[in-house]
């Protein structure tokens, strides 16, 4: 329990999310439309402007399906947000067209849900038994 001097130490909105949930423990709630356009209550997460909210990582072919589920998804949260689709390949830190031509050229090699970067240099011997 704290004293009475110690509230101004706690955060905003860490007070107005507690008064939500000691409000809700002595409610009897009402049936029908509650929160009437569905936007999120509760508890809440601080986001900043540029910050990445959801990533999803799917096959080329699902893209359009993807694209409008995250445009129907928008509508649930405040604000305004984007859909930027990253020229990234997967999980890995290359673009799409380096990817393959590293892959060919047998400069990566595959790691589980990455891979692994071959460099030019080194002891010969690997480079040997990678190319032979």
């Amino acid at each position: 329990m704290m004293a009475f001097g110690d509230e101004d130490q706690r955060s905003k909105h860490f007070l107005t999310f507690w008064h939500y949930k000691m409000l809700q423990s002595h409610l009897v709630l009402q049936t029908g439309m509650r929160g009437v356009f569905g936007k999120p209550q509760g508890t809440v997460a601080r986001v900043h402007i540029g910050q990445v909210i959801m990533s999803i990582c799917t096959k080329l072919q699902n893209k359009e399906h993807v694209i409008e589920a995250l445009c129907r998804a928008k509508f649930k949260f405040p604000g305004r947000q984007k859909i930027h689709i990253s020229k990234k390949w997967g999980f890995t830190k290359f673009n799409v067209d380096e990817f393959e031509n590293m892959v060919a050229e047998k400069r990566l090699i595959p790691d589980g849900c990455g891979v692994k970067y071959i460099p030019n240099h080194g002891p010969l011997d690997k480079w040997r038994a990678l190319h032979s």
